[in-house]
C-alpha cells in the first residue's frame, strides 16, 4: 500500500487528484494540504516521508496515468466522471 498525502495550492487540483487516487487500490490519500509547509507536515508526521519521497509519489501517479501535470489530472478527473463541473 502506497501512503500519499496530497498538495496543491488549488482546491479544485487537491479534490481531483483525491478522487484519483482513491480510485486506485494500491494508494491511501491521507491528507491534503494547501501549502507547501502543510504538505512537509503531513509527511513527517502522517507518513513517516520526507517531502522527496512524496513529490515522487505524485510524479510516478501522474506517469501511471499519462498525465503530465496537475492541470491534466484535474481534466483526467472530468474525463472520467470524478468530478463535474461546479463541484468543490
Amino acid at each position: 500500500m502506497i501512503r500519499v498525502a496530497i498538495a496543491d495550492d488549488q482546491e479544485l487540483a487537491r479534490e481531483g487528484f483525491s478522487l484519483i487516487l482513491d480510485a486506485q487500490t494500491e494508494i491511501e490519500v491521507v491528507g491534503t494540504a494547501g501549502t507547501g509547509a502543510e504538505a512537509v507536515d503531513i509527511a513527517r508526521c502522517g507518513l513517516f516521508l520526507s517531502e522527496a519521497t512524496v513529490k515522487t509519489h505524485i510524479a510516478r501517479t501522474l506517469a501511471k496515468l499519462a498525465l503530465r501535470d496537475r492541470v491534466h489530472a484535474v481534466v483526467f478527473a472530468y474525463e472520467h466522471g470524478l468530478i463535474r463541473p461546479g463541484q468543490g
